[in-house]
């Protein structure tokens, strides 16, 4: 058996294999004998013997590799597929579900994908493209004929839809059903939000809150936020309200349990930061209970600091809940004038709220707060350089007649505008910018700019430039911009900064002196 392979050729043998051929049988005429080894990729199956006879059935097991490269493209084309079977229940499925079942269709993929199935090379994966999923709804929703269709007309539009979708064939028309699907998700969504407003809510005021009711696509493209009362997660939540001054969250039905004043109030009446680092006082202070909303801390249960039922906020020293503090993270002003530390901090959520509305705020004097920082910090002392530069620029601007002047101006943004004036005012967002080293390459752009502008192209600023008026070097014009340039402190003409210091008047004001 083992040195050669015996055929029943004299009669035919009456077997399982026999009766039921398949097309991974061999044909014994078809194998030489000495073609077959027991190297080859074949099984030997032995059948029931007869006398003096011993049939051997050969088939071929498929190779491994064939198969995994057949169940690999099976799977591609299962994915190039997509499922339509949500169009049929739209009416009914929930709007979270739907987003989720519908993704595909918005997919900046998929329609290479769809339009090239067969393709191997080709990525059929219908995971999120777009990084906002959710985002991008409130911009394919902005459409007239959706916006003024009434509850009764989107229904009617959504079921001859719906029909249409269903109706093309699967192999073709991808990139129109993409887009037919699109208008279908849009017009569940026009459905749930006439479904979710209330207009009798509209216009409530709380604790000096005004809300307004919140649009269904606020509430998608805010994924993730929490109602500020309950602490609940709201993603598709009917009844949203929302803050037009702070931006403050919640549900309808918390609205009379709202304990937080509204912080843009508090903005606006008194813009001022705690700079004080940390200003902790006690538990005994706030009577065991959160500072906000007034709850009782288990204060008998061991595990309450454990468990983080008591958090403290780095920004104003006091201790919240749960709900009132949910471990945001802000960069602390006081740590930063008096540290330069701006390493993120945990605080509570009113305390976040105010350092995010503060955080542009040209409030932060630092001659007043910490007068030494700017010998210690290079960055500082360049950012000051360059505002008594700008300065300058800024009044030559101004009186320039010339028009390309106006769009130069626009190039600061209005956050940054403070920098045109000598002072020492720094927004919390300036110090950040500072120590990342990128305020003074913003501002140094910006001057160079404003300075082709004054030497190059405009020719009535090129005329602005004089000699000393001490010593009248010629040659050596001077802008009052110049670092080299100090001004006289009687007229204000240009010095140079070497002629200034034996004498801080010029030749004229001098004169006019010794007259006197």
């Amino acid at each position: 058996m083992d040195s050669e392979i015996q055929f029943a050729q004299d009669e035919e043998v009456s077997s399982p294999l026999r009766d039921e051929p398949t097309t991974e049988s061999f044909d014994n005429e078809n194998i030489p004998p000495a073609r077959i080894s027991p190297d080859d990729d074949f099984q030997r199956e032995e059948l029931p013997e007869k006398p003096d006879q011993r049939v051997i059935a050969v088939s071929s097991v498929p190779n491994l590799h064939s198969v995994l490269a057949d169940a690999t493209r099976e799977e591609e084309k299962r994915k190039s597929t997509p499922d339509l079977s949500f169009v049929a229940m739209v009416r009914q499925v929930s709007v979270e579900s739907l987003m989720e079942l519908a993704r595909p269709f918005f997919d900046s993929r998929q329609s290479t994908a769809l339009e090239n199935p067969d393709a191997v090379t080709t990525s059929t994966s219908f995971g999120p493209v777009v990084e906002n999923y959710y985002d991008m709804f409130e911009q394919k929703f902005d459409d007239a004929t959706i916006k003024s269709l009434t509850k009764p007309e989107l229904e009617a539009a959504i079921d001859a839809l719906k029909d249409q979708i269903l109706a093309l064939p699967s192999e073709k028309h991808h990139s129109e059903r993409a887009s037919m699907v699109q208008k279908l998700i849009l017009l569940r969504l026009k459905i749930q939000e006439i479904e979710d407003f209330n207009p009798k809510s509209a216009g409530i005021t709380s604790m000096g809150h005004h809300f307004t009711h919140s649009p269904i696509f606020r509430h998608m493209s805010k994924r993730g936020r929490h109602c500020e009362v309950c602490g609940q997660l709201m993603i598709f939540a009917p009844s949203q309200f929302d803050c037009t001054a702070c931006g403050f969250s919640c549900h309808e039905r918390c609205i009379s349990s709202i304990a937080r004043n509204c912080v843009a109030e508090q903005v606006l009446m008194k813009p001022a930061y705690i700079l004080e680092i940390c200003p902790e006082k006690g538990l005994d202070t706030q009577n065991f209970a959160c500072a906000e909303c007034r709850k009782a801390f288990p204060m008998d249960k061991p595990e309450v600091w454990e468990a983080q039922t008591i958090r403290l906020c780095d920004y104003n020293g006091k201790y919240y809940c749960t709900v009132c503090h949910r471990n945001d993270l802000a960069v602390s002003p006081g740590r930063a004038v008096k540290n330069w530390d701006f390493t993120p901090r945990l605080v509570c959520r009113q305390s976040k709220q105010i350092l995010q509305m503060l955080a542009s705020h040209p409030i932060l004097n630092l001659q007043e707060v910490n007068k030494d920082l700017s010998a210690q910090v290079e960055g500082i002392a360049r950012v000051q350089d360059l505002r008594a530069r700008l300065a300058v620029l800024h009044r030559m601007m101004l009186d320039c007649e010339e028009a390309p002047q106006i769009a130069l101006l626009h190039k600061l943004p209005s956050s940054r505008k403070h920098f045109l004036t000598k002072s020492s005012a720094f927004s919390l967002n300036d110090l950040i910018d500072i120590d990342k080293e990128l305020l003074v390459k913003e501002l140094t752009d910006f001057s160079d700019a404003l300075e082709g502008h004054v030497r190059v192209t405009c020719p009535s600023c090129f005329l602005l430039s004089t000699y000393c008026a001490t010593c009248k070097k010629e040659g050596d014009k001077l802008y009052a911009f110049e670092g080299r340039v100090a001004a006289c402190a009687t007229c204000g003409a240009n010095l140079h900064k070497a002629c200034s210091v034996t004498d801080p008047l010029c030749t004229d004001c001098r004169k006019k002196a010794r007259a006197v």
